[in-house]
């Protein structure tokens, strides 16, 4: 199951890359929320991955989750509004 989430994980964080290149070389509109759309969840689950057991590093990575989640929902935000 980690390795599926890995490579979930690692091919939205590819897409995300990709968008940005795309928006550096084109001459097409591009809005940088749009790559939260895929980076943001590859970082969920990333820190899904990689959440220890107990201590503080688990409050670290419930807090950066719920921040990834944030971004995640405004960006969502900015796809059905704009």
């Amino acid at each position: 199951m980690q390795k599926k989430a890995k490579y979930i994980s690692k091919s939205l964080a590819l897409i995300a890359v990709l968008f940005c290149l795309v928006g550096l070389f084109t001459d097409s509109p591009f809005s940088w929320i749009n790559v939260w759309l895929f980076l943001a969840p590859a970082m969920i689950i990333q820190e899904f991955i990689e959440m220890p057991a107990k201590g503080k590093s688990r409050i670290y990575s419930m807090v950066s989750i719920v921040a990834f989640s944030l971004l995640f929902g405004m960006a969502v935000l900015d796809l059905v509004i704009g």
